[in-house]
């Protein structure tokens, strides 16, 4: 009984063993599958690292070194500046030949002294305001010469009439007389010429000819006359109460909204505008 048991035992296990050997032979082949499939994920996230670096290379380039540099800067120099961004503070603007200034008061032979009135006069505008003429392709000079004759072709009478500034839109530049009074009064109403132009919508060739500002300056144009004056010989032109609207926007905002409250709403909407102009 027991040699039977023994030799039963024996043929079991002799059966069995094909089996076991099946499974290890099948072990190993998956290790080895596993193994191929974790080498080619590595050598794919490699030449993937590698393409990376490639491209990483190509997009930054070489920097110029301080002579190479030195020519750029030279040769961007003869180049028309073209506007890139408005820096801070608002009164530089970055071009392609680094940041200059956004406004200037051009001297065309003037006395510094009446230079630095003029500046004062138009430092009661903000920064921006200044900015956007500049922007807006025109220039702004104070000029010894005779400005009626020089620029207005003699239209006005100077013994009865002084030609303080003007403001020229077929050369896009306002000129101001460089004299103390002129650098006084007119800086301003020469700029409110220039906003009432460049806002223009549609209307007419200035937003003061729009049937809003007619119906107001009917209103409130004998009271503005009456408190504030008129720095203009032509009384009943809308465009020179608009160019003082704008200059007393500025100056008396307090005394404008209080007497003219239509005129003051109207041009603190135009200013509003002209913030938001796009240029």
């Amino acid at each position: 009984m027991k040699k039977k048991a023994v030799f039963g035992i024996l043929r079991i296990c002799t059966m069995a063993l094909p089996c076991l050997c099946a499974c290890a032979v099948f072990m190993d082949s998956a290790r080895i599958t596993i193994a191929q499939e974790v080498q080619e994920e590595e050598e794919q996230e490699e030449e993937i690292q590698e393409d990376d670096q490639g491209e990483a290379a190509i997009d930054k380039p070489e920097l110029p070194g301080p002579e190479e540099t030195a020519e750029a800067q030279a040769q961007t120099q003869e180049k028309p500046m073209f506007i890139t961004a408005i820096s801070a503070p608002d009164l530089y603007i970055q071009t392609f030949g680094g940041f200059v200034p956004a406004w200037e008061i051009l001297n065309e032979g003037v006395d510094d002294s009446i230079m630095e009135l003029c500046g004062q006069t138009l430092s009661v505008l903000p920064g921006w305001v200044k900015t956007k003429v500049a922007l807006s392709g025109w220039t702004f000079a104070v000029t010894p010469e005779d400005i009626n004759s020089r620029y207005l072709g003699s239209k006005y009478d100077t013994e009865t009439v002084t030609v303080s500034g003007a403001a020229l839109y077929g050369e896009r530049k306002i000129v101001v007389a460089g004299t103390e009074e002129a650098c006084m009064s007119a800086p301003l109403h020469e700029i409110g010429h220039w906003c009432d132009w460049i806002t223009a919508d549609g209307a007419g060739e200035f937003s003061s000819e729009s049937g809003e500002f007619e119906a107001i300056y009917v209103e409130e144009a004998e009271v503005f006359i009456s408190v504030f004056g008129l720095g203009s010989v032509d009384t009943d032109s809308r465009q020179e109460l608009c160019a003082d609207l704008f200059k007393y926007y500025w100056l008396e905002p307090e005394e404008l909204v209080a007497t003219c409250p239509g005129l003051y709403a109207w041009m603190d909407e135009l200013v509003g505008e002209l913030q938001l102009m796009g240029f």
